[in-house]
């Protein structure tokens, strides 16, 4: 390539601006210091103000200069640009793979089209909180939570990479709230109508045939003994004795339960914290924010939690399968259901009735209101009180209004 027609000298090291016809585009020519050679990168600008402007972006994103040009505006797309360039490459941060860098496109194309045309001319610095939380709020009405919320990851991460570089002061993100993942438990807050709750009597029926029972089929076993082969009676073979109790003693809901981690366990401290994060290399979060707490570890459950920490094969689930993985999302809830049936219950109970069991059973026994809202993780004081205080204590409201002298002179045994 011959000599450049026209050439501007830039600022503090940066280089020189240079175009080879009169009315060409102007090109970047810098030395690359990672590189350590000297490298022409075009900026499609005829223009030589906006070519020198794009420079300025440029060396402001890529951190490769100690240049900073006082008011620079930067397009969150260029940010996008040099994010997926410097992840791509592994430009000062680890590599990333190339499903990844396609999930950053895809999470980047969803913030696009929610932004509309004014997308292409949107600055970095001009993107708020508000906007943001309106776009994981309309993803999670549109798709899934999970997938919202791991788009609102990528424009987290993408500008945070902006803070680093100096171009933005804050991360809007680090204030927007995550959508909150519903949880399909059988958490039917309707009182009345909701699912009922048992007395202890059946708690302690059910504890007492929740361990699976071998039972022989009939069929002559491969050892050639006569009792015949002998299998699990009920839905599976895994014990939920100690995921049952251990409910009953906390309140806890059926996820919280099945991804309670040790990690998540104090011990020494005596609580138990439901916190979002990634367990076992899965993300969950809580069903809201007020169900982000700590419990207390009652001296039972301290028992209970001592022999699993014995006793786990895997130590990675508080409550684990036999094979030592993670409790099935449904299984509990339809073991349950086959032991209700030996005992012959009247009513169908599910996981959420050994949680409401906690709620009236603390209630009747006189926990203070306050500290039972903080363990139970609701933040509407009526719906605690409407729905599970007393789910078990008609006797005792039979006899408190038994007392009230009515005036009407009308007997009181039959």
């Amino acid at each position: 390539m011959g000599a450049p027609a026209e050439k501007f000298k830039l600022p503090s090291r940066m280089g020189n601006l240079v175009r080879y016809t009169a009315n060409g585009p102007w090109t970047w020519q810098y030395f690359d210091r990672r590189r350590g050679k000297n490298v022409c990168t075009p900026t499609n600008e005829v223009n030589r103000s906006k070519a020198e402007q794009w420079v300025y972006q440029q060396a402001a994103i890529r951190d490769s200069s100690r240049f900073r040009y006082q008011g620079l505006k930067v397009p969150f797309s260029t940010l996008v640009d040099e994010y997926v360039k410097a992840r791509s490459q592994g430009i000062r941060c680890k590599t990333l793979r190339p499903s990844s860098i396609r999930h950053i496109h895809t999470a980047v194309g969803a913030f696009k089209k929610f932004v509309g045309p004014v997308y292409d001319g949107l600055l970095a610095d001009a993107i708020d909180a508000e906007l943001l939380q309106r776009f994981v709020d309309t993803e999670g009405g549109r798709i899934t939570t999970e997938v919202a919320n791991a788009r609102l990851d990528v424009l987290k991460q993408i500008l945070e990479f902006g803070v680093k570089r100096k171009c933005l002061l804050r991360n809007p993100a680090s204030t927007v709230e995550r959508v909150y993942v519903a949880d399909v438990d059988e958490d039917d807050d309707e009182g009345l109508l909701g699912w009922p709750c048992p007395t202890p009597e059946e708690v302690r029926l059910i504890l007492a045939h929740s361990k699976p029972v071998l039972t022989p089929t009939g069929a002559i076993a491969d050892n050639g003994s006569e009792i015949g082969r002998r299998v699990y009676r009920g839905i599976n073979k895994n014990d939920y004795t100690d995921l049952y109790a251990a409910i009953c003693l906390t309140g806890m809901r059926r996820n919280e339960a099945r991804f309670l981690t040790w990690a998540d366990v104090d011990l020494a401290g005596k609580v138990i914290l439901i916190r979002p994060g990634r367990k076992n290399g899965i993300w969950w979060q809580p069903k809201n924010r007020s169900s982000i707490r700590r419990i207390a570890i009652v001296p039972e459950l301290e028992v209970i939690l001592n022999r699993l920490r014995e006793t786990n094969k895997r130590n990675l689930w508080v409550f684990e399968t036999k094979r030592g993985t993670q409790l099935h999302e449904s299984n509990p809830t339809e073991r349950l259901g086959e032991i209700c049936k030996e005992p012959g219950f009247e009513k169908r109970y599910v996981l959420h009735s050994l949680r409401k069991y906690w709620a009236s059973t603390v209630a009747q026994q006189g926990m203070d209101a306050m500290m039972m809202i903080k363990m139970f993780g609701h933040s509407d004081f009526e719906l605690i009180m409407s729905t599970y205080f007393a789910q078990n204590d008609d006797d005792r409201m039979v006899a408190e209004a038994s007392k009230i002298d009515y005036g009407l002179g009308l007997p009181k045994t039959a």
